[in-house]
Protein backbone atom coordinates (compact mmCIF):
# COMPACT_ATOMS: atom_id res chain seq x y z
CA UNK A 1 0.00 0.00 0.00
CA UNK A 2 2.84 2.42 0.87
CA UNK A 3 4.54 1.84 -2.49
CA UNK A 4 1.29 2.37 -4.39
CA UNK A 5 0.76 5.62 -2.50
CA UNK A 6 4.26 6.81 -3.45
CA UNK A 7 3.80 5.95 -7.11
CA UNK A 8 0.48 7.79 -7.12
CA UNK A 9 2.18 10.88 -5.63
CA UNK A 10 4.81 10.84 -8.40
CA UNK A 11 2.11 10.62 -11.05
CA UNK A 12 -0.10 13.31 -9.48
CA UNK A 13 2.43 15.76 -8.03
CA UNK A 14 5.60 14.84 -9.96
CA UNK A 15 7.56 13.71 -6.89
CA UNK A 16 7.61 11.91 -3.56
CA UNK A 17 10.06 11.91 -0.64
CA UNK A 18 10.91 8.86 1.48
CA UNK A 19 12.47 9.78 4.81
CA UNK A 20 15.37 7.79 6.29
CA UNK A 21 15.57 5.38 3.34
CA UNK A 22 19.24 4.85 4.24
CA UNK A 23 20.52 4.40 7.78
CA UNK A 24 23.16 6.64 9.38
CA UNK A 25 25.67 3.79 9.09
CA UNK A 26 24.93 3.37 5.37
CA UNK A 27 25.30 7.10 4.72
CA UNK A 28 28.60 7.14 6.61
CA UNK A 29 29.81 4.23 4.48
CA UNK A 30 28.77 5.97 1.25
CA UNK A 31 30.57 9.17 2.25
CA UNK A 32 33.71 7.16 3.00
CA UNK A 33 33.51 5.51 -0.43
CA UNK A 34 33.22 8.91 -2.13
CA UNK A 35 36.42 10.06 -0.43
CA UNK A 36 38.32 7.34 -2.32
CA UNK A 37 37.06 8.39 -5.78
CA UNK A 38 38.93 10.46 -8.34
CA UNK A 39 37.99 14.10 -8.65
CA UNK A 40 36.93 14.28 -12.32
CA UNK A 41 35.10 17.61 -12.27
CA UNK A 42 36.58 20.22 -9.91
CA UNK A 43 34.67 23.40 -9.20
CA UNK A 44 36.32 26.04 -11.46
CA UNK A 45 39.32 27.84 -9.97
CA UNK A 46 39.59 25.31 -7.14
CA UNK A 47 40.66 21.75 -6.47
CA UNK A 48 37.36 20.98 -4.76
CA UNK A 49 35.38 18.24 -6.54
CA UNK A 50 31.97 18.99 -7.97
CA UNK A 51 31.62 15.50 -9.43
CA UNK A 52 33.34 12.17 -10.02
CA UNK A 53 31.97 11.13 -13.39
CA UNK A 54 29.40 8.44 -14.09
CA UNK A 55 29.82 5.78 -11.40
CA UNK A 56 27.13 3.46 -12.71
CA UNK A 57 29.58 0.57 -13.11
CA UNK A 58 31.37 1.14 -9.79
CA UNK A 59 30.73 -1.91 -7.62
CA UNK A 60 31.44 0.13 -4.48
CA UNK A 61 28.02 1.71 -4.85
CA UNK A 62 26.21 -1.62 -4.64
CA UNK A 63 24.86 -0.41 -1.29
CA UNK A 64 22.92 2.25 -3.21
CA UNK A 65 21.67 0.08 -6.07
CA UNK A 66 20.32 -2.58 -3.73
CA UNK A 67 18.30 -0.26 -1.52
CA UNK A 68 14.83 -1.75 -1.09
CA UNK A 69 13.02 1.58 -1.33
CA UNK A 70 14.65 2.34 -4.66
CA UNK A 71 13.84 -1.07 -6.11
CA UNK A 72 10.25 -1.07 -4.86
CA UNK A 73 9.44 2.39 -6.23
CA UNK A 74 11.19 1.83 -9.58
CA UNK A 75 9.63 -1.60 -10.07
CA UNK A 76 6.16 -0.21 -9.53
CA UNK A 77 6.52 3.13 -11.30
CA UNK A 78 8.32 1.65 -14.33
CA UNK A 79 8.32 -2.16 -14.19
CA UNK A 80 10.61 -4.93 -12.98
CA UNK A 81 12.71 -4.69 -16.15
CA UNK A 82 14.03 -1.23 -15.24
CA UNK A 83 17.75 -0.50 -15.33
CA UNK A 84 19.97 2.29 -13.99
CA UNK A 85 21.31 4.66 -16.64
CA UNK A 86 23.77 6.68 -14.56
CA UNK A 87 24.89 7.46 -11.02
CA UNK A 88 26.39 10.88 -10.32
CA UNK A 89 27.58 12.63 -7.18
CA UNK A 90 27.08 16.37 -6.73
CA UNK A 91 29.30 18.04 -4.17
CA UNK A 92 27.84 21.50 -3.58
CA UNK A 93 30.79 22.47 -1.41
CA UNK A 94 30.71 25.11 1.36
CA UNK A 95 31.06 28.73 0.18
CA UNK A 96 31.70 27.86 -3.50
CA UNK A 97 29.10 25.22 -4.35
CA UNK A 98 27.42 26.44 -7.57
CA UNK A 99 23.76 27.02 -8.32
CA UNK A 100 21.74 24.84 -10.71
CA UNK A 101 19.53 26.43 -13.36
CA UNK A 102 15.78 25.81 -13.49
CA UNK A 103 15.26 22.94 -15.90
CA UNK A 104 13.62 19.64 -16.72
CA UNK A 105 15.66 16.47 -17.05
CA UNK A 106 13.92 15.72 -20.32
CA UNK A 107 15.58 18.80 -21.91
CA UNK A 108 18.79 16.76 -22.24
CA UNK A 109 17.34 13.37 -23.11
CA UNK A 110 19.40 13.16 -26.34
CA UNK A 111 22.54 13.12 -24.22
CA UNK A 112 21.63 10.56 -21.56
CA UNK A 113 19.17 8.52 -23.65
CA UNK A 114 19.62 9.32 -27.36
CA UNK A 115 16.72 8.09 -29.45
CA UNK A 116 14.53 7.24 -26.47
CA UNK A 117 11.78 9.77 -27.06
CA UNK A 118 9.56 8.09 -29.60
CA UNK A 119 5.86 7.38 -29.79
CA UNK A 120 6.23 4.05 -28.01
CA UNK A 121 8.90 5.24 -25.56
CA UNK A 122 8.37 8.58 -23.81
CA UNK A 123 9.40 10.64 -20.78
CA UNK A 124 7.18 8.53 -18.53
CA UNK A 125 9.72 5.71 -18.86
CA UNK A 126 12.29 7.56 -16.73
CA UNK A 127 12.52 8.24 -13.01
CA UNK A 128 15.02 10.47 -11.21
CA UNK A 129 16.34 9.38 -7.80
CA UNK A 130 17.94 12.04 -5.61
CA UNK A 131 19.62 10.96 -2.35
CA UNK A 132 20.71 13.44 0.34
CA UNK A 133 24.07 12.64 1.96
CA UNK A 134 24.10 15.77 4.15
CA UNK A 135 21.35 17.97 5.58
CA UNK A 136 19.83 19.90 2.66
CA UNK A 137 18.63 23.28 3.90
CA UNK A 138 17.77 26.68 2.46
CA UNK A 139 21.15 28.08 3.50
CA UNK A 140 23.25 25.46 1.72
CA UNK A 141 21.30 25.37 -1.52
CA UNK A 142 18.62 22.72 -1.13
CA UNK A 143 16.73 21.58 -4.20
CA UNK A 144 13.66 23.58 -5.17
CA UNK A 145 10.81 22.13 -7.20
CA UNK A 146 7.53 23.21 -8.78
CA UNK A 147 4.93 20.58 -7.78
CA UNK A 148 2.67 19.46 -10.63
CA UNK A 149 4.84 21.23 -13.21
CA UNK A 150 5.30 17.87 -14.94
CA UNK A 151 1.71 18.27 -16.12
CA UNK A 152 2.60 21.38 -18.15
CA UNK A 153 2.85 20.15 -21.71
CA UNK A 154 5.70 22.29 -23.05
CA UNK A 155 8.11 24.64 -21.28
CA UNK A 156 10.40 26.98 -23.22
CA UNK A 157 14.13 26.75 -22.55
CA UNK A 158 17.26 28.63 -23.61
CA UNK A 159 20.87 27.55 -24.11
CA UNK A 160 23.44 28.82 -21.60
CA UNK A 161 27.00 28.15 -20.49
CA UNK A 162 26.91 27.70 -16.73
CA UNK A 163 29.55 28.70 -14.18
CA UNK A 164 31.23 25.31 -14.61
CA UNK A 165 31.65 26.02 -18.34
CA UNK A 166 29.09 23.40 -19.32
CA UNK A 167 26.21 23.68 -21.78
CA UNK A 168 22.83 23.71 -20.06
CA UNK A 169 19.23 24.32 -21.04
CA UNK A 170 17.58 26.82 -18.70
CA UNK A 171 14.00 27.95 -18.34
CA UNK A 172 13.98 31.75 -18.95
CA UNK A 173 13.11 33.97 -15.99
CA UNK A 174 9.97 35.35 -17.63
CA UNK A 175 8.71 31.81 -18.26
CA UNK A 176 9.34 30.87 -14.63
CA UNK A 177 7.48 34.00 -13.50
CA UNK A 178 4.45 33.01 -15.57
CA UNK A 179 4.51 29.45 -14.25
CA UNK A 180 4.56 30.71 -10.67
CA UNK A 181 1.31 32.56 -11.29
CA UNK A 182 -0.45 29.19 -11.29
CA UNK A 183 2.02 26.95 -9.44
CA UNK A 184 3.92 27.10 -6.16
CA UNK A 185 7.65 26.77 -5.55
CA UNK A 186 8.68 24.31 -2.84
CA UNK A 187 12.03 23.94 -1.08
CA UNK A 188 12.85 20.27 -0.47
CA UNK A 189 14.44 20.06 2.97
CA UNK A 190 16.15 16.71 3.41
CA UNK A 191 18.11 14.81 6.05
CA UNK A 192 20.96 12.42 5.24
CA UNK A 193 19.43 9.21 3.91
CA UNK A 194 16.23 10.75 2.53
CA UNK A 195 15.32 10.02 -1.10
CA UNK A 196 13.45 12.28 -3.50
CA UNK A 197 11.93 10.48 -6.49
CA UNK A 198 10.76 12.76 -9.26
CA UNK A 199 9.36 12.86 -12.75
CA UNK A 200 11.58 13.78 -15.71
CA UNK A 201 9.33 16.75 -16.58
CA UNK A 202 9.27 18.21 -13.06
CA UNK A 203 10.81 21.70 -12.98
CA UNK A 204 13.64 21.98 -10.46
CA UNK A 205 16.75 23.99 -9.63
CA UNK A 206 18.80 25.19 -6.66
CA UNK A 207 20.73 28.19 -5.39
CA UNK A 208 24.44 28.23 -4.57
CA UNK A 209 25.87 27.16 -1.23
CA UNK A 210 27.07 30.31 0.53
CA UNK A 211 27.19 28.58 3.92
CA UNK A 212 29.89 26.62 5.75
CA UNK A 213 27.84 23.41 5.50
CA UNK A 214 28.41 20.47 3.15
CA UNK A 215 25.65 19.54 0.68
CA UNK A 216 26.43 16.30 -1.11
CA UNK A 217 23.89 14.24 -3.02
CA UNK A 218 23.66 11.21 -5.29
CA UNK A 219 21.63 11.36 -8.49
CA UNK A 220 20.54 8.13 -10.16
CA UNK A 221 18.45 7.73 -13.26
CA UNK A 222 16.24 4.67 -13.64
CA UNK A 223 14.64 3.85 -16.98
CA UNK A 224 13.19 1.14 -19.13
CA UNK A 225 15.59 -0.44 -21.66
CA UNK A 226 15.68 0.93 -25.20
CA UNK A 227 17.96 0.85 -28.25
CA UNK A 228 20.31 3.85 -28.30
CA UNK A 229 20.70 5.87 -31.49
CA UNK A 230 24.38 6.84 -31.63
CA UNK A 231 23.78 9.24 -34.52
CA UNK A 232 21.49 11.30 -32.30
CA UNK A 233 24.06 11.17 -29.50
CA UNK A 234 26.92 12.38 -31.72
CA UNK A 235 24.78 15.20 -33.14
CA UNK A 236 23.77 16.30 -29.64
CA UNK A 237 27.31 16.19 -28.27
CA UNK A 238 28.55 18.21 -31.25
CA UNK A 239 25.81 20.81 -30.76
CA UNK A 240 26.54 21.22 -27.05
CA UNK A 241 30.32 21.41 -27.53
CA UNK A 242 30.05 23.91 -30.39
CA UNK A 243 27.70 26.09 -28.37
CA UNK A 244 30.19 26.32 -25.50
CA UNK A 245 33.10 27.05 -27.84
CA UNK A 246 31.24 29.75 -29.80
CA UNK A 247 30.04 31.53 -26.65
CA UNK A 248 33.46 31.51 -25.00
CA UNK A 249 35.23 32.57 -28.21
CA UNK A 250 32.88 35.54 -28.50
CA UNK A 251 33.56 36.47 -24.87
CA UNK A 252 37.31 36.35 -25.55
CA UNK A 253 36.96 38.53 -28.68
CA UNK A 254 34.92 41.05 -26.73
CA UNK A 255 37.42 41.08 -23.88
CA UNK A 256 40.33 41.69 -26.24
CA UNK A 257 38.55 44.53 -28.03
CA UNK A 258 37.41 46.47 -24.98
CA UNK A 259 38.88 47.32 -21.61
CA UNK A 260 35.90 46.66 -19.34
CA UNK A 261 37.73 48.28 -16.41
CA UNK A 262 38.36 51.54 -18.28
CA UNK A 263 35.51 53.41 -16.61
CA UNK A 264 37.19 52.89 -13.24
CA UNK A 265 40.32 54.69 -14.46
CA UNK A 266 38.56 58.03 -14.93
CA UNK A 267 38.93 59.05 -11.30
CA UNK A 268 36.31 60.24 -8.85
CA UNK A 269 33.89 63.01 -9.71
CA UNK A 270 34.39 66.14 -7.65
CA UNK A 271 30.92 66.97 -6.33
CA UNK A 272 32.14 70.38 -5.00
CA UNK A 273 32.65 71.89 -8.45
Amino acid sequence: MEVNKRVKEIKNFGFTVIKKAFTEIEISEILSIIETKENKAPIPFSKVPWGYGNLISDHDFKIVYENNHIHNICSNFLNKNFIFNHLLINNKAPFIGPSIEWHREIFNVNTFAPGAIKTEYCWKNFLQIYIALDPHLEENGCLKIIPKSHLIDKVQHEDIVNDRFGHKRRVPSEVMSNILKTHNMQSVYMDPGDILFFNHKLLHGSSSNASDKNRKSIIIQARLPFVRDENIFEKEVSYRDNFIISVLEEKIRHRKSKNVYKDFAKGEKNENK
